[in-house]
């Protein structure tokens, strides 16, 4: 994969939005000239889950299952998911929490940025609202954020400031120098029409790769990367009770210009993986185009993360986002 696929589509993914249809007046600009525009609309659902042979098969190593199996509760769980059948709720972790969050983000080509994010997920969408003793009164719930002008300011849903203190901005100039020369390193590219057309992967076959990076091609056409993780971020991600050495698997579509699956192992024992969706939609397409195609973004991600509860069961932390429109727009 080139690198400026690789920072574009990092770029794409991470730095998602929705449209102005969507914001609304979301965000009033300041009288200076912008550069990037990001917005966001995305819906979440956050749950736990027991591991089950129907969703969570890739996760079932036999060192999995025995501990699973050491547990009556989990073994009344997971059979009950594989049966379909509804069964008891023991935490209140097994609730879903849905967030419905609208947000904007713009970068001046100063380097300044302004955000916004506002939640508009409907009460009545999570039930755990309602089963405390002392709920939180509309006006004592953040509902929407901004950081402008070097303050980070926190609103109640009646509009009425709950918070207000001192916020560092961030200089984005750093990340618009990287983008433009990205942008205008593949159209220079695209323009060099004497370059025999090679395939992604051709591509990075032919290039030099790190130490510890295997790439190569499924029978379907798509490409899996393969890269050892040796850093100071492998203590993080590693689950308490599984050995072995930590190395994460990409696969992506055989244009390489979008992410289909990420997993990331401890020796052979899945931890987690992510899953990308995409429909087409032209409201998930960003404004950059590589040879005359826009980059597209995921219409929704799926995330899978494998950890030992104090019990010593393994369960899922699972999120689902649903994007209604994830797109960035570039000025220049």
């Amino acid at each position: 994969m080139t690198r400026k696929n690789l920072f574009l589509g990092l770029a794409a993914i991470l730095l998602v939005s929705c449209n102005n249809e969507n914001a609304g007046n979301l965000f009033e600009t300041a009288d200076e000239e912008i550069a990037v525009e990001l917005f966001s609309h995305v819906k979440r659902v956050e749950s736990i889950e027991f591991l089950n042979t129907s969703d969570y098969e890739e996760f079932l190593s036999p060192e999995m299952r025995s501990q699973i199996s050491k547990d009556k509760q989990a073994m009344m769980k997971v059979s009950a998911s594989n049966n379909n059948e509804l069964d008891t709720i023991y935490s209140l972790s097994e609730i879903p929490v849905i967030k419905e969050i609208v947000s904007k983000n713009i970068i001046y080509a100063s380097g300044k940025m302004t955000t916004i994010t506002q939640d508009i997920t409907p009460d009545e969408e999570n039930i755990i609202n309602t089963m405390t003793a002392t709920p939180l009164l509309p006006e004592q719930t953040i509902k929407k954020t901004e950081t402008k002008d070097g303050m980070l300011i926190s609103y109640g849903a009646d509009g009425n400031i709950l918070s207000s203190e001192p916020y560092e901005e961030p200089n984005m100039k750093p990340f618009l120098d990287s983008l433009r020369y990205y942008i205008d390193l593949a159209e220079l590219e695209s323009s060099k029409q004497s370059v025999k057309a090679q395939s992604a992967f051709t591509k990075i076959r032919n290039s030099v790769m790190p130490a510890g990076v295997n790439v190569w091609q499924m029978d379907d056409g798509n490409i899996v990367i393969e890269e050892i993780i040796n850093s100071q971020s492998e203590n993080e991600m590693r689950v308490k009770g599984v050995s072995g050495q930590m190395r994460s698997r990409t696969i992506t579509n055989p244009e390489m210009d979008k992410t289909l699956r990420f997993e990331l192992y401890q020796g052979n024992q899945m931890v987690s993986r992510r899953t990308y969706q995409y429909n087409g939609s032209d409201k998930l397409k960003n404004s950059v185009r590589i040879k005359g195609s826009a980059l597209e973004n995921p219409s929704g991600i799926i995330s899978e993360v494998l950890f030992i509860n104090d019990r010593g069961i393994p369960k899922i932390r699972k999120t689902q986002e649903e994007y209604k429109q994830n797109q960035l727009i570039v000025h220049f």
